[in-house]
Formats: C-alpha cells, structure tokens, sequence
C-alpha cells in the first residue's frame, strides 16, 4: 500500500500520458474516447480508480483518484497544499479557500459530495482542484454526504450524469453552519487534480461506474 501511495505523489498532471502510463506499468483498465475528442483512460488498482483525462496531443489534463478502501491514505501535495485521502476533512482540504463550486447526490445504490476550487494562484501551481467523497466502484461509507443537502437547505440541481459542480448550491453551502459542520467531519475519499491553468470541465468529474468505464456499467 505505501509504494502505490508513494506512486501517486509521482504522478503531475501536464505531463505526457505515455511518462505517467510508464510509471503506472500497466494499461488502462477502460478508455473512451468523448464527444470533447478527448480520452479518457480509467485503471482500477489494488486501493483505488485511477481517472486520467488526456488531450489529442497526448498531454494529461486532468488526474482523478477515488479511493476504495478508508485504509488507503496517500498524501498528495500541491504547492503549499497536502490533502490525505481518508484523513484530510473537505472543509480543510483546500483551506483557507472557499469552494467556487459543488455537487451532491443521494441515490439508492450511489451517493457523493465534491467541491471545485478555481482559479487556484500559482502558489499552488495555478492547478484546479475538486476535492469530495463518493461510493461508486468502492467500498466507502458516505452515508454522511447525504446529509450536506438534507441539513443544509441547499439544493444540487439534478444532472444525469452527475459530472458537473454548480457555482449556487457552493454558495448555499457555504453560507450554511449546518453544511460547514459537515464539511469539518466528512473525510475527503476523492481528488481531482488539473495540470497548470486548466479549466475544470465535465469531462474530468465522470463517475468511475459510467457505463463504459466498468464491468457493471
């Protein structure tokens, strides 16, 4: 467990696919190609998804790690900022920013809370971050997530895919002392690291359970 935590902190988005591919020894588990033109390759490890967004130049725009097991805690350290998976709390992953966005949803089989944090200054490499909790091709618990909405008041517009974060419902949360309790207990399980100055978009925030991107979807 701790080489492939070590592994992680190795692998910077911006780089080539074929350096971080390389570093990883393996193939992609799943790959699809999206309506953007861009890829996106998703590799199930031992403790945890592997989500990387490449462009058609074959440069990694985006890194995506969901945890599988709340035993699994990598480090990942971005300018002054280090997040542990499965230690780190949402509300002080990104401190003392504020998220500009968020998502939340609640369903039977799947449920998830993610925050975005941009535009991040070059302190912090200029990289985007989403930081968030989710249950899709994992064992974690995140009974709690429901509760951000429930508690709060606040409302994440339905989406059918769940790949997007909305600049209102952050707000609402923010503003919520409820949602701000709940966000210093829940335990970030998910991290979305972008290369230097790049947009967060909807083609980084797929759930690992997409059909196409797992043997049950």
């Amino acid at each position: 467990m701790r080489a492939e935590e070590k592994l992680l902190r190795e692998l910077k988005p911006g780089q080539g696919y074929y350096k971080i591919n390389e570093k990883l020894q393996s193939e992609p588990d799943y790959s699809i190609k999206l309506k953007s033109g861009k890829t996106l390759h998703q590799y199930e490890r031992q403790y945890e998804t592997l989500q990387i967004l490449v462009n058609k130049a074959g440069t990694t725009l985006s890194i995506g790690i969901y945890a599988k097991t709340s035993e699994f805690r990598p480090s990942v350290q971005i300018g002054g900022i280090d997040v542990r998976l499965n230690a780190t709390t949402i509300g002080r992953a990104v401190a003392p920013f504020s998220p500009a966005a968020a998502n939340a949803y609640c369903g039977a089989h799947k449920a998830g809370y993610f925050e975005a944090y941009y535009p991040m200054p070059n302190a912090l490499e200029a990289r985007n971050l989403v930081v968030g909790l989710s249950n899709a091709n994992s064992n974690i618990d995140v009974s709690d997530a429901c509760k951000v909405e429930a508690e709060s008041k606040c409302e994440a517009p339905d989406d059918p895919v769940e790949n997007k974060v909305f600049k209102g419902f952050a707000k609402c949360v923010v503003k919520s002392r409820s949602a701000q309790a709940l966000r210093n207990e829940l335990k970030t399980t998910v991290l979305i690291v972008t290369a230097p100055a790049q947009e967060i978009t909807r083609d980084m925030l797929y759930p690992p359970d997409l059909p196409g991107l797992s043997p049950t979807g």
